[in-house]
């Protein structure tokens, strides 16, 4: 599936793009004549919205998949030969900063780096490329091995 046809369709799933969906779908079932549908919809996509932007409801969510998979310590992991860290929403460098921003994918690169540094992996691989980068921008992957080779692991 083409790239943006994916984050499109992904984009549908979360609350926002979601409700943005059924206001068009809204728009078009008013122009048709059916406006009390229309008007339905309408409430019921700001109800979805409201209650979906409710920290509490979003806490909540985040609960049911994290839950899923208990917090472990490094010591309690298994000893394997390569360990992967994925990469993800890593900022390319700007005229802001200069570096790689790895906002909230930081906390993959310094725990891959605990798991190195305990003998819990012997290698670490790291993913992610430069999807929304231009030409000669550097990958995902380059930014975290930046940060791991400052920190002292070759």
């Amino acid at each position: 599936m083409p790239l943006l046809l994916d984050k499109f369709l992904t984009a549908l799933g979360y609350p926002l793009g979601l409700g943005l969906a059924v206001l068009v779908l809204a728009l078009i079932l008013a122009w048709l004549g059916m406006r009390r549908v229309a008007w339905s919809a309408v409430a019921a996509t700001v109800i979805m919205l409201w209650v979906a932007s409710m920290p509490v409801t979003a806490m909540a969510l985040l609960a049911t998949l994290e839950d899923q998979y208990p917090a472990r310590l490094v010591e309690d992991y298994p000893v394997v030969d390569v360990a992967v860290v994925l990469g993800g929403g890593i900022e390319q460098p700007s005229n802001r900063n200069p570096y790689p921003d790895l906002q909230l994918a930081a906390d993959r690169v310094f725990h891959a780096y605990r798991i190195l540094k305990s003998g819990k992996a012997r290698k670490l691989l790291l993913s992610g490329g430069a999807v929304f980068a231009g030409a000669g921008a550097p990958t995902e992957a380059d930014a975290m091995a930046g940060v791991l080779m400052s920190l002292g692991i070759d």
